[in-house]
């Protein structure tokens, strides 16, 4: 490669000059060759030192009267310093601790949030039983019999209760607990309305007379340990039920008969129970 280029460079310039009528000669070929040493991605040539037209010409002239001009090709990249295996390791404990510090602290905002997006949902529900009330002589779907349009004879299935209220409910995505993980939403009312579309549960002892009583609430509930399933249960308000730990955290929600939601812990679950027991020192939860 390097013997190509030095006939090449020295063909050239022995072409220029006889074109001027310049003569060529031995320190030509060695003007040529001594400029024919590139380094690996530069290549040299030389050009005359002075400019005026007095100037001997080139093959006149040894090498040391020549001034090198450098052309660049494709030149090496920059060499850049990366990471050691120190940094890494530093890098990856600070990222580790930054997650231990505020995962707990996202994982408790996002069950508040989904708290808070539950209360919404059990205003939604009492709301719907003060209306429907307001339609049908105050009274709610269970204490009215099927025939008059209630719940009565079906009242130990939550979704009938539900179901009756549906032109006031809207949508039945109220229904499910946004922190609810093992039911999905409803499409509809009818076809696609299953008890396993409902997080809620209903109060049979709920009335208009009675503003502190329990018309709905979470239905994630336990007695005795043991966590309430599907249907209805009495409660007995000197051993009341709690919540389970599946749901939300330390404090769960209950709809009143007021319209009211309140957030409650185990003992606001409790004293809730014994503000709204009837005279038989009862109250009635019907699971879904």
């Amino acid at each position: 490669m390097k013997i190509t280029f030095i006939a090449r460079a020295g063909f050239q310039i022995a072409i220029r000059h006889i074109a001027r009528g310049e003569p060529t000669g031995a320190s030509f070929w060695t003007a040529g060759a001594s400029a024919a040493r590139p380094r690996f991605g530069q290549r040299r040539r030389w050009v005359r030192a002075g400019k005026n037209t007095g100037a001997a010409p080139l093959c006149e002239r040894s090498p040391d009267d020549l001034e090198p001009v450098e052309l660049i090709l494709n030149p090496r990249p920059p060499k850049t310093a990366g990471y050691t295996m120190i940094d890494v390791m530093a890098i990856l404990c600070i990222l580790a601790l930054l997650a231990a510090l505020l995962l707990p602290s996202l994982t408790t905002a996002r069950r508040k949030a989904q708290r808070i997006s539950c209360n919404g949902n059990l205003k939604d529900i009492n709301l719907s039983y003060l209306v429907w009330a307001g339609d049908h002589g105050n009274q709610f779907p269970f204490e009215l019999s099927v025939t008059n349009g209630g719940t009565m004879e079906v009242a130990d299935q939550a979704w009938r209760t539900y179901q009756v209220m549906s032109n006031v409910l809207s949508t039945p995505k109220v229904l499910l607990c946004p922190a609810d993980q093992t039911r999905q939403w409803a499409t509809d009312f009818t076809t696609d309305f299953p008890s396993n579309h409902i997080s809620y549960f209903v109060g049979l002892d709920g009335d208009n007379t009675h503003p502190e009583g329990i018309l709905s609430g979470d239905d994630n509930l336990a007695v005795g340990g043991i966590r309430l399933r599907s249907g209805r249960f009495t409660v007995n308000p000197n051993a009341p039920p709690s919540w389970t730990a599946d749901r939300h955290v330390n404090y769960h929600n209950i709809g009143l008969a007021d319209g009211s939601v309140r957030q409650a812990s185990d003992i606001g679950l409790a004293n809730a129970i014994l503000n709204a027991s009837n005279p038989t020192n009862q109250v009635r939860f019907v699971m879904p």
